[in-house]
């Protein structure tokens, strides 16, 4: 998780949407223009949420990876997850999270999605196919609303 840096002032609404949408869904997208704090809301949720909510956070910064070839390997490894069988990766991560009750904050994810939309060469599934299929839900920015 990073460190949060100054105060957490006026939020209050969006961690109470967060953390109840949270609760009742499998996955959960904030959306937001680029520096209105959807990482800092997701780590304040995240740390203020009951130990019995998740067994653990997981934190996997993506801002990194120019494509999406590494993402497998770079979650598996947020997660703490070393598998050295002969499975496919994304399997294993899959059967990893699938036993646990995991919160997995993919962050800055917003350049893979739009590659995966353009069907970048060299990633799983075809070109515009979405990689989940649990229920959806997303969680917009008060500052995105106004706009």
């Amino acid at each position: 998780m990073p460190q949060e840096r100054g105060s957490f002032v006026g939020r209050k609404h969006e961690l109470a949407e967060l953390s109840a949408r949270l609760e009742q869904n499998r996955l959960v997208t904030l959306v937001g223009a680029g520096g209105v704090g959807k990482s800092r809301l997701a780590a304040r949720t995240a740390s203020l949420l009951p130990p019995e909510a998740f067994e653990s956070v997981q934190w996997a910064p993506l801002w990194s990876l120019g494509s999406g070839t590494l993402l497998i390997p770079l979650v598996a490894d947020a997660c703490g997850l070393s598998d050295h069988s002969a499975r496919d990766p994304l399997d294993a991560l899959a059967t990893w999270l699938g036993a646990r009750r995991v919160l997995l904050v993919l962050d800055s994810c917003e350049h893979l999605v739009q590659a995966r939309a353009r069907g970048t060469p060299g990633e799983h599934g075809a070109a515009g196919a979405s990689p989940c299929a649990a229920h959806h839900d997303r969680v917009e920015s008060r500052a995105v609303r106004a706009a």
